[in-house]
């Protein structure tokens, strides 16, 4: 009798719960529609901030787990152990820039002919505790951290501590060097698909240590400064540069398009995407590019 009793009031418990589980989720979808509408409002002339919310959103739909259980390797076979895997995406990583940018076909013109004569040689000027202290807060408040386990928020809270520590240890780019053990960053495989199986079906993340992208700020300003003084860079170039944005291009193509239609002229666009740009860049061609501007 007492456990027939349980049963029929564990499972009137149980249609409570299910009851109250439906609200709230119903509740939640509600909240969140309102939030991201008021989210939208707010930033509609904002398209920075836009982006940023398309982003925030699409992250909710989007969390995968960065854990791989299975893998195929180069040899066809399927593998479910931590080092075979991560060995297999290590030189897949490492060496799919290379083997592309070797299909490239060359050309005939020399890189020299797209450099510019300038009056005067880069110059990698020291900085100060001061710098260190102003750079920091514009880094971006991210909890994660690189092989140095230091997270930028622990580093804006320190930062008048060990902004002296820094400078000291940035001396290094009055000489042309970079501390070795900046270089070192964590690679994270990124799911590029539902459902990933081979190495191609991902792409890397690279987690730097949050002092190298300190360090980094500080000689983009040094380069940026140089490269805009000197006038380096293309005015088309709109990736990359203060005081520009993905609305300049969209802008001067959109210009073009009316100056066209009022001469009567046809206009025709192509658009490139280009397979891993950035591991494809040739060493050879970029690093005699730098050294004759003085980098």
């Amino acid at each position: 009798m007492f456990r027939k009793c349980y049963k029929c009031k564990d499972a009137k418990l149980i249609a409570k719960y299910k009851k109250y589980t439906d609200k709230l989720t119903r509740l939640r979808k509600i909240a969140k529609q309102h939030y991201y509408f008021k989210m939208f409002q707010k930033y509609r002339s904002d398209s920075k901030e836009t982006w940023k919310t398309m982003n925030e959103l699409h992250s909710t739909h989007q969390k995968q787990s960065s854990d791989i259980n299975s893998l195929k390797l180069n040899d066809g076979t399927q593998t479910s152990c931590p080092i075979s895997i991560s060995n297999t995406l290590n030189e897949y990583f490492s060496s799919i820039g290379v083997s592309m940018g070797n299909g490239i076909r060359p050309t005939n013109a020399s890189f020299t002919t797209f450099m510019k004569s300038i009056s005067q040689s880069f110059v990698l000027d020291g900085t100060c505790a001061e710098e260190i202290i102003v750079c920091i807060p514009n880094l971006k408040n991210t909890s994660s951290s690189g092989i140095d386990g230091i997270s930028t928020k622990f580093l804006k809270l320190a930062k008048g501590t060990i902004a002296p520590i820094l400078a000291n240890l940035f001396k290094s780019m009055e000489s042309g060097e970079y501390p070795d053990c900046l270089k070192i960053s964590q690679i994270v495989p990124v799911p590029k698909c539902s459902s990933p199986s081979i190495p191609s079906h991902y792409r890397p993340i690279s987690i730097l240590p949050t002092v190298s992208k300190c360090f980094e700020k500080i000689i983009y300003a040094r380069v940026s400064n140089f490269l805009n003084k000197n006038k380096l860079l293309t005015n088309f170039q709109y990736r990359f540069r203060n005081n520009a944005s993905t609305e300049l291009p969209v802008s001067a193509i959109y210009e073009r398009f009316l100056e066209n239609m009022d001469k009567g002229k046809t206009t025709c666009v192509v658009f490139l995407d280009l397979s891993k740009a950035f591991d494809t860049v040739d060493h050879k061609i970029l690093l005699p590019k730098l050294m004759y501007y003085g980098i």
